[in-house]
Protein backbone atom coordinates (compact mmCIF):
# COMPACT_ATOMS: atom_id res chain seq x y z
CA UNK A 1 0.00 0.00 0.00
CA UNK A 2 1.45 3.55 -1.17
CA UNK A 3 0.72 5.76 1.67
CA UNK A 4 2.01 8.55 0.42
CA UNK A 5 -0.04 8.19 -2.81
CA UNK A 6 -3.05 7.35 -1.05
CA UNK A 7 -2.68 10.67 1.40
CA UNK A 8 -2.43 12.96 -1.64
CA UNK A 9 -5.68 11.88 -2.65
CA UNK A 10 -7.24 12.29 0.52
CA UNK A 11 -6.12 15.45 0.43
CA UNK A 12 -7.46 16.06 -2.63
CA UNK A 13 -10.97 14.49 -1.11
CA UNK A 14 -10.56 16.70 1.73
CA UNK A 15 -10.81 20.00 -0.75
CA UNK A 16 -14.38 19.36 -1.37
CA UNK A 17 -15.72 20.18 1.70
CA UNK A 18 -18.48 23.41 0.62
CA UNK A 19 -20.95 24.56 3.22
CA UNK A 20 -18.70 24.10 6.77
CA UNK A 21 -17.59 21.07 7.27
CA UNK A 22 -19.88 19.03 4.84
CA UNK A 23 -18.10 16.68 2.45
CA UNK A 24 -18.75 16.64 -1.25
CA UNK A 25 -18.75 13.11 -3.47
CA UNK A 26 -15.73 13.89 -5.63
CA UNK A 27 -17.55 12.85 -8.98
CA UNK A 28 -14.84 14.76 -11.57
CA UNK A 29 -12.57 12.07 -10.86
CA UNK A 30 -12.63 9.56 -7.57
CA UNK A 31 -15.91 8.28 -6.73
CA UNK A 32 -17.71 4.82 -7.75
CA UNK A 33 -19.41 6.41 -11.07
CA UNK A 34 -16.18 7.04 -11.80
CA UNK A 35 -15.02 3.54 -11.49
CA UNK A 36 -17.76 2.00 -13.58
CA UNK A 37 -16.47 4.24 -15.83
CA UNK A 38 -13.13 3.30 -15.77
CA UNK A 39 -14.14 -0.19 -16.16
CA UNK A 40 -16.10 0.40 -19.83
CA UNK A 41 -13.24 2.66 -20.65
CA UNK A 42 -10.76 -0.80 -20.39
CA UNK A 43 -13.32 -2.40 -22.32
CA UNK A 44 -15.03 0.29 -24.74
CA UNK A 45 -12.86 3.23 -24.57
CA UNK A 46 -13.66 7.43 -24.93
CA UNK A 47 -14.83 7.85 -21.22
CA UNK A 48 -13.73 11.06 -20.32
CA UNK A 49 -14.91 10.06 -16.65
CA UNK A 50 -12.94 6.96 -15.94
CA UNK A 51 -10.28 7.47 -13.30
CA UNK A 52 -7.03 8.42 -15.63
CA UNK A 53 -4.52 7.89 -12.80
CA UNK A 54 -1.36 5.62 -13.79
CA UNK A 55 -1.62 3.33 -10.66
CA UNK A 56 -4.94 2.19 -12.34
CA UNK A 57 -4.04 1.78 -15.67
CA UNK A 58 -1.38 -0.98 -13.85
CA UNK A 59 -4.20 -2.66 -12.49
CA UNK A 60 -6.05 -3.17 -16.14
CA UNK A 61 -2.38 -3.69 -17.81
CA UNK A 62 -3.15 -6.88 -19.53
CA UNK A 63 -6.50 -8.50 -18.11
CA UNK A 64 -8.72 -10.53 -19.83
CA UNK A 65 -10.83 -10.85 -17.11
CA UNK A 66 -12.48 -7.50 -14.53
CA UNK A 67 -13.73 -9.08 -10.92
CA UNK A 68 -15.54 -6.08 -9.14
CA UNK A 69 -16.13 -6.51 -5.57
CA UNK A 70 -18.54 -4.45 -3.89
CA UNK A 71 -18.58 -5.11 -0.16
CA UNK A 72 -21.70 -3.49 1.34
CA UNK A 73 -20.70 -1.18 4.23
CA UNK A 74 -16.70 -1.08 3.30
CA UNK A 75 -15.54 2.52 4.56
CA UNK A 76 -12.38 3.90 3.86
CA UNK A 77 -11.64 4.37 7.45
CA UNK A 78 -13.22 0.72 8.93
CA UNK A 79 -10.51 -0.69 6.16
CA UNK A 80 -7.54 1.24 7.86
CA UNK A 81 -9.03 0.45 11.60
CA UNK A 82 -8.83 -3.58 10.03
CA UNK A 83 -4.99 -3.33 9.11
CA UNK A 84 -4.70 -2.39 12.95
CA UNK A 85 -6.43 -5.56 14.00
CA UNK A 86 -5.83 -9.10 14.44
CA UNK A 87 -5.51 -11.89 12.38
CA UNK A 88 -5.15 -9.24 9.61
CA UNK A 89 -2.34 -11.01 7.62
CA UNK A 90 -4.87 -11.92 4.57
CA UNK A 91 -5.88 -8.05 4.36
CA UNK A 92 -2.40 -6.87 4.79
CA UNK A 93 -1.26 -8.97 2.01
CA UNK A 94 -4.36 -7.47 -0.13
CA UNK A 95 -3.97 -4.08 0.11
CA UNK A 96 0.05 -4.92 -0.30
CA UNK A 97 -0.34 -6.62 -3.59
CA UNK A 98 -1.66 -3.65 -5.37
CA UNK A 99 -3.57 -0.45 -5.43
CA UNK A 100 -4.98 0.90 -1.98
CA UNK A 101 -6.64 4.42 -2.45
CA UNK A 102 -9.67 6.81 -0.80
CA UNK A 103 -12.60 7.92 -3.61
CA UNK A 104 -15.97 8.71 -2.57
CA UNK A 105 -19.19 6.80 -2.30
CA UNK A 106 -22.01 9.07 -3.60
CA UNK A 107 -24.71 11.30 -1.49
CA UNK A 108 -26.63 10.13 -0.63
CA UNK A 109 -24.13 7.45 0.75
CA UNK A 110 -26.60 4.89 1.22
CA UNK A 111 -26.71 1.37 -0.87
CA UNK A 112 -29.94 1.99 -3.64
CA UNK A 113 -28.11 5.18 -4.42
CA UNK A 114 -24.52 4.03 -4.60
CA UNK A 115 -25.46 0.59 -6.30
CA UNK A 116 -27.09 2.30 -8.96
CA UNK A 117 -24.17 4.41 -9.58
CA UNK A 118 -22.08 1.87 -10.01
CA UNK A 119 -24.19 -0.48 -12.06
CA UNK A 120 -24.66 2.86 -14.12
CA UNK A 121 -21.88 5.05 -14.34
CA UNK A 122 -24.56 8.14 -14.08
CA UNK A 123 -24.43 9.85 -10.56
CA UNK A 124 -27.68 10.33 -8.58
CA UNK A 125 -29.12 13.13 -10.08
CA UNK A 126 -28.80 11.34 -13.46
CA UNK A 127 -30.11 8.12 -12.54
CA UNK A 128 -32.50 9.21 -10.60
CA UNK A 129 -32.61 6.84 -7.50
CA UNK A 130 -31.83 9.11 -4.19
CA UNK A 131 -32.45 7.67 -0.78
CA UNK A 132 -32.97 4.25 1.06
CA UNK A 133 -37.20 6.00 0.76
CA UNK A 134 -37.49 8.40 -1.79
CA UNK A 135 -41.26 10.14 -3.30
CA UNK A 136 -42.52 8.78 -6.23
CA UNK A 137 -44.89 11.51 -8.32
CA UNK A 138 -46.35 8.74 -10.25
CA UNK A 139 -47.41 6.62 -7.35
CA UNK A 140 -48.23 8.74 -5.35
CA UNK A 141 -46.57 7.79 -2.09
CA UNK A 142 -42.81 7.68 -0.79
CA UNK A 143 -41.57 4.71 -1.77
CA UNK A 144 -38.91 1.73 -0.51
CA UNK A 145 -36.29 2.05 -3.00
CA UNK A 146 -35.20 -1.61 -2.40
CA UNK A 147 -38.07 -3.42 -2.19
CA UNK A 148 -40.04 -0.68 -4.68
CA UNK A 149 -43.44 -0.91 -2.77
CA UNK A 150 -44.75 2.05 -0.03
CA UNK A 151 -42.96 2.82 2.82
CA UNK A 152 -45.83 1.61 5.09
CA UNK A 153 -45.84 -1.95 3.18
CA UNK A 154 -44.19 -5.23 4.76
CA UNK A 155 -44.11 -7.14 1.20
CA UNK A 156 -41.78 -6.12 -1.91
CA UNK A 157 -43.08 -5.13 -5.21
CA UNK A 158 -45.91 -3.28 -4.29
CA UNK A 159 -45.17 -0.62 -7.04
CA UNK A 160 -44.62 -3.56 -9.75
CA UNK A 161 -48.33 -4.17 -8.86
CA UNK A 162 -49.13 -1.16 -9.65
CA UNK A 163 -47.52 -1.27 -13.29
CA UNK A 164 -44.06 -0.63 -12.99
CA UNK A 165 -41.77 -2.24 -15.34
CA UNK A 166 -38.33 -2.88 -13.67
CA UNK A 167 -36.68 -3.44 -17.07
CA UNK A 168 -37.65 0.56 -18.08
CA UNK A 169 -37.40 1.86 -14.72
CA UNK A 170 -34.02 3.73 -15.24
CA UNK A 171 -34.85 5.09 -18.46
CA UNK A 172 -30.64 4.31 -19.11
CA UNK A 173 -28.17 1.23 -19.98
CA UNK A 174 -26.34 -0.66 -17.40
CA UNK A 175 -22.91 -0.86 -17.41
CA UNK A 176 -23.90 -4.62 -18.37
CA UNK A 177 -26.16 -3.63 -21.06
CA UNK A 178 -23.41 -1.03 -22.74
CA UNK A 179 -21.07 -4.36 -22.89
CA UNK A 180 -23.23 -6.35 -24.51
CA UNK A 181 -24.48 -4.31 -26.88
CA UNK A 182 -20.39 -4.45 -28.03
CA UNK A 183 -20.47 -8.07 -27.91
CA UNK A 184 -19.21 -8.11 -24.20
CA UNK A 185 -20.13 -10.97 -21.71
CA UNK A 186 -20.67 -10.19 -18.17
CA UNK A 187 -21.96 -11.44 -14.71
CA UNK A 188 -23.10 -10.90 -11.75
CA UNK A 189 -22.95 -12.74 -8.41
CA UNK A 190 -25.50 -11.76 -5.75
CA UNK A 191 -26.85 -13.24 -2.76
CA UNK A 192 -30.18 -15.69 -3.37
CA UNK A 193 -32.59 -14.21 -1.90
CA UNK A 194 -31.73 -10.80 -4.13
CA UNK A 195 -31.36 -13.07 -7.23
CA UNK A 196 -34.68 -11.93 -8.15
CA UNK A 197 -35.46 -8.70 -6.38
CA UNK A 198 -37.01 -5.35 -7.97
CA UNK A 199 -33.51 -3.58 -8.05
CA UNK A 200 -31.53 -6.86 -9.17
CA UNK A 201 -33.84 -6.65 -12.07
CA UNK A 202 -33.34 -3.18 -12.73
CA UNK A 203 -29.61 -2.91 -12.06
CA UNK A 204 -28.34 -6.18 -13.59
CA UNK A 205 -29.92 -5.82 -16.68
CA UNK A 206 -27.94 -7.52 -19.79
CA UNK A 207 -26.13 -9.70 -17.37
CA UNK A 208 -25.89 -13.34 -16.42
CA UNK A 209 -26.99 -14.02 -12.66
CA UNK A 210 -25.56 -16.54 -10.67
CA UNK A 211 -26.40 -16.70 -7.13
CA UNK A 212 -24.66 -17.52 -3.90
CA UNK A 213 -25.02 -18.47 -0.50
CA UNK A 214 -22.02 -17.47 1.69
CA UNK A 215 -18.52 -16.28 0.87
CA UNK A 216 -17.27 -19.88 0.35
CA UNK A 217 -19.70 -20.31 -3.03
CA UNK A 218 -19.46 -16.71 -3.44
CA UNK A 219 -15.85 -17.26 -4.09
CA UNK A 220 -16.19 -20.95 -5.78
CA UNK A 221 -18.37 -19.30 -8.32
CA UNK A 222 -15.81 -16.73 -8.77
CA UNK A 223 -12.63 -18.87 -9.93
CA UNK A 224 -15.21 -20.71 -12.09
CA UNK A 225 -16.09 -17.85 -13.53
CA UNK A 226 -12.86 -16.77 -14.36
CA UNK A 227 -12.12 -19.84 -15.88
CA UNK A 228 -14.95 -19.55 -17.98
CA UNK A 229 -13.07 -16.31 -19.11
CA UNK A 230 -16.46 -14.25 -18.65
CA UNK A 231 -14.66 -10.29 -19.30
CA UNK A 232 -16.45 -8.39 -16.22
CA UNK A 233 -17.94 -10.49 -13.08
CA UNK A 234 -19.25 -8.27 -10.37
CA UNK A 235 -20.13 -9.65 -7.31
CA UNK A 236 -21.80 -7.97 -4.15
CA UNK A 237 -21.89 -9.13 -0.84
CA UNK A 238 -24.00 -7.57 2.06
CA UNK A 239 -22.84 -9.16 5.32
CA UNK A 240 -20.88 -6.74 6.39
CA UNK A 241 -23.70 -3.95 6.30
CA UNK A 242 -25.53 -5.85 8.24
CA UNK A 243 -23.36 -6.94 10.89
CA UNK A 244 -22.18 -3.03 11.05
CA UNK A 245 -25.83 -1.78 11.29
CA UNK A 246 -26.62 -4.20 14.25
CA UNK A 247 -23.72 -4.40 16.23
CA UNK A 248 -21.91 -1.16 15.41
CA UNK A 249 -19.06 -0.15 12.63
CA UNK A 250 -16.34 0.02 15.52
CA UNK A 251 -17.45 -3.61 17.22
CA UNK A 252 -15.30 -7.29 16.74
CA UNK A 253 -17.93 -8.86 15.36
CA UNK A 254 -17.78 -6.55 12.39
CA UNK A 255 -14.25 -6.75 11.96
CA UNK A 256 -14.48 -10.29 12.13
CA UNK A 257 -17.27 -10.59 9.72
CA UNK A 258 -15.02 -8.81 6.92
CA UNK A 259 -11.92 -11.04 8.41
CA UNK A 260 -13.96 -14.29 7.57
CA UNK A 261 -14.86 -12.80 3.90
CA UNK A 262 -11.47 -12.38 3.64
CA UNK A 263 -10.06 -15.69 4.19
CA UNK A 264 -12.51 -17.35 1.66
CA UNK A 265 -11.35 -15.02 -1.25
CA UNK A 266 -7.78 -16.11 0.05
CA UNK A 267 -8.53 -19.98 0.51
CA UNK A 268 -11.69 -20.22 -2.49
CA UNK A 269 -10.26 -17.96 -5.15
CA UNK A 270 -6.64 -17.07 -4.85
CA UNK A 271 -5.83 -20.27 -4.41
CA UNK A 272 -7.85 -21.74 -6.94
CA UNK A 273 -6.53 -20.24 -9.57
CA UNK A 274 -3.65 -20.97 -12.35
CA UNK A 275 -0.43 -19.03 -12.96
CA UNK A 276 -1.98 -17.70 -16.61
CA UNK A 277 -5.43 -17.10 -14.62
CA UNK A 278 -3.84 -15.01 -11.91
CA UNK A 279 -2.10 -12.82 -14.53
CA UNK A 280 -4.91 -12.09 -17.05
CA UNK A 281 -7.40 -11.45 -13.81
CA UNK A 282 -7.55 -7.78 -12.77
CA UNK A 283 -9.32 -8.10 -9.34
CA UNK A 284 -11.14 -4.42 -8.11
CA UNK A 285 -12.72 -4.01 -4.28
CA UNK A 286 -14.76 -1.18 -2.76
CA UNK A 287 -17.62 -0.34 -0.99
CA UNK A 288 -20.74 1.43 -1.57
CA UNK A 289 -20.74 3.32 1.69
CA UNK A 290 -19.15 3.25 5.90
CA UNK A 291 -21.16 3.71 8.70
CA UNK A 292 -20.84 5.85 11.71
CA UNK A 293 -21.94 4.79 15.62
CA UNK A 294 -25.72 5.61 16.42
CA UNK A 295 -26.06 7.14 20.41
CA UNK A 296 -28.62 5.44 21.70
CA UNK A 297 -30.11 8.78 23.21
CA UNK A 298 -29.37 10.77 19.71
CA UNK A 299 -32.50 9.37 17.83
CA UNK A 300 -34.38 11.74 16.78
CA UNK A 301 -38.05 10.60 15.33
CA UNK A 302 -39.84 13.20 13.53
CA UNK A 303 -43.48 11.23 14.06
CA UNK A 304 -43.04 12.47 17.18
CA UNK A 305 -42.88 16.44 16.54
CA UNK A 306 -46.23 17.39 15.41
CA UNK A 307 -44.74 21.02 15.20
CA UNK A 308 -42.71 19.95 12.38
CA UNK A 309 -45.26 17.80 10.77
CA UNK A 310 -47.51 19.59 10.33
CA UNK A 311 -45.39 22.29 8.28
CA UNK A 312 -44.60 19.43 6.06
CA UNK A 313 -46.42 18.08 2.83
CA UNK A 314 -45.14 14.51 3.19
CA UNK A 315 -43.28 12.75 5.66
CA UNK A 316 -39.68 13.18 5.34
CA UNK A 317 -37.78 10.18 3.05
CA UNK A 318 -34.04 9.49 2.49
CA UNK A 319 -32.42 7.85 5.00
CA UNK A 320 -31.60 8.27 8.97
CA UNK A 321 -28.57 10.54 8.42
CA UNK A 322 -29.88 12.67 5.51
CA UNK A 323 -33.63 13.19 4.87
CA UNK A 324 -35.60 15.25 2.44
CA UNK A 325 -38.05 17.54 3.18
CA UNK A 326 -41.05 18.39 1.18
CA UNK A 327 -42.57 21.74 3.12
CA UNK A 328 -45.60 23.41 2.73
CA UNK A 329 -46.16 26.85 0.90
CA UNK A 330 -44.92 29.41 3.01
CA UNK A 331 -43.98 27.71 5.86
CA UNK A 332 -40.43 27.74 5.35
CA UNK A 333 -39.67 29.67 8.57
CA UNK A 334 -41.40 27.53 10.46
CA UNK A 335 -39.34 24.24 9.71
CA UNK A 336 -35.88 26.20 9.86
CA UNK A 337 -37.55 27.58 13.23
CA UNK A 338 -37.77 24.09 14.25
CA UNK A 339 -34.00 22.39 13.26
CA UNK A 340 -33.01 25.64 15.34
CA UNK A 341 -33.42 23.46 18.81
CA UNK A 342 -31.10 20.68 17.40
CA UNK A 343 -28.33 23.08 16.46
CA UNK A 344 -24.88 20.72 16.35
CA UNK A 345 -26.78 17.81 15.71
CA UNK A 346 -28.48 18.17 12.51
CA UNK A 347 -27.49 20.80 9.79
CA UNK A 348 -30.86 22.11 7.46
CA UNK A 349 -29.66 22.96 4.17
CA UNK A 350 -31.55 24.39 1.11
CA UNK A 351 -31.83 21.46 -1.86
CA UNK A 352 -31.74 23.73 -4.98
CA UNK A 353 -28.11 24.60 -3.39
CA UNK A 354 -26.92 21.23 -2.32
CA UNK A 355 -27.35 20.77 -6.57
CA UNK A 356 -25.85 23.59 -7.48
CA UNK A 357 -22.84 22.82 -5.70
CA UNK A 358 -22.39 18.90 -7.10
CA UNK A 359 -23.41 17.13 -4.17
CA UNK A 360 -26.16 15.25 -6.03
CA UNK A 361 -23.80 14.92 -9.29
CA UNK A 362 -22.86 16.42 -12.81
CA UNK A 363 -24.62 16.47 -15.62
CA UNK A 364 -28.37 16.56 -15.87
CA UNK A 365 -31.02 16.08 -13.57
CA UNK A 366 -33.47 13.63 -14.04
CA UNK A 367 -37.02 14.44 -13.91
CA UNK A 368 -39.24 14.54 -10.71
CA UNK A 369 -35.55 13.57 -8.77
CA UNK A 370 -35.91 17.65 -7.60
CA UNK A 371 -39.56 17.36 -7.07
CA UNK A 372 -38.75 13.94 -5.13
CA UNK A 373 -36.28 15.62 -2.87
CA UNK A 374 -37.75 19.11 -1.43
CA UNK A 375 -36.88 22.06 -0.65
CA UNK A 376 -34.80 21.36 2.15
CA UNK A 377 -32.28 18.26 2.68
CA UNK A 378 -31.41 17.63 6.65
CA UNK A 379 -28.05 16.19 7.68
CA UNK A 380 -27.21 14.62 10.95
CA UNK A 381 -24.00 15.19 12.36
CA UNK A 382 -22.04 12.17 13.87
CA UNK A 383 -23.86 9.81 16.44
CA UNK A 384 -27.01 11.58 15.52
CA UNK A 385 -29.68 10.04 13.51
CA UNK A 386 -33.10 11.89 12.11
CA UNK A 387 -36.10 9.79 10.50
CA UNK A 388 -39.44 9.08 9.60
CA UNK A 389 -41.19 6.53 11.43
CA UNK A 390 -43.23 4.60 8.83
CA UNK A 391 -44.23 1.66 10.53
CA UNK A 392 -45.30 0.84 13.84
CA UNK A 393 -42.36 0.25 16.17
CA UNK A 394 -43.26 -3.20 17.36
CA UNK A 395 -40.06 -5.38 18.56
CA UNK A 396 -37.96 -2.90 16.52
CA UNK A 397 -34.17 -3.86 16.62
CA UNK A 398 -32.16 -0.94 17.60
CA UNK A 399 -29.09 -0.23 15.04
CA UNK A 400 -25.82 0.68 16.37
CA UNK A 401 -24.94 1.90 12.79
CA UNK A 402 -26.03 4.08 10.25
CA UNK A 403 -24.92 5.97 6.86
CA UNK A 404 -26.56 8.34 4.33
CA UNK A 405 -24.33 11.32 5.29
CA UNK A 406 -21.95 13.14 4.54
CA UNK A 407 -18.78 12.53 7.13
CA UNK A 408 -15.85 10.85 6.11
CA UNK A 409 -16.65 7.56 7.66
CA UNK A 410 -19.70 7.53 5.52
CA UNK A 411 -18.71 8.77 2.44
CA UNK A 412 -14.64 7.57 1.73
CA UNK A 413 -14.44 4.16 0.61
CA UNK A 414 -11.45 2.38 -0.19
CA UNK A 415 -10.97 1.35 -3.84
CA UNK A 416 -8.42 -1.56 -3.81
CA UNK A 417 -6.78 -3.19 -7.09
CA UNK A 418 -4.75 -5.83 -7.33
CA UNK A 419 -4.02 -8.69 -9.80
CA UNK A 420 -4.35 -12.03 -7.88
CA UNK A 421 -0.53 -13.06 -9.31
CA UNK A 422 0.72 -10.70 -7.00
CA UNK A 423 -0.77 -11.68 -4.21
CA UNK A 424 1.34 -12.72 -1.26
CA UNK A 425 0.98 -13.39 2.38
CA UNK A 426 3.95 -12.87 4.44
Amino acid sequence: MDDEYANTILKELRKGKQKGSLLRPHYSKYSLPNLSATILNHFLGKRSDAIDDESIKQVFEGSETIILILVDGLGYNFMKRSLNGRDSHILRAVVDSGLTIPITSTFPTTTTTALTSLNTALTPQEHGIIGHTMFLKEFGTVANMIKFTPAIEPISGGLVRAGLVPENYLGSHTIYESLANAGIESTVLTKSIYRSSILSRILHKGSSIIPYVNPADLFISLAQQVRAKVPLIFCYWDALDTGSHIYGPETEEAQAIFRNFLFSFYTEFIRKLTRTQSRSTSVLMTGDHGLVTAERNESIIANEYPSLMKNLQRPPSGDSRASFLKVIAGREDKVLGFFEKFAGKLGIFKSDELFDDGFFGRGRVREGVREAIGEFTVLSEKGVTFRYRYKKARNETVLRGHHGGLTEEELFVPLIGLKPATFKIK
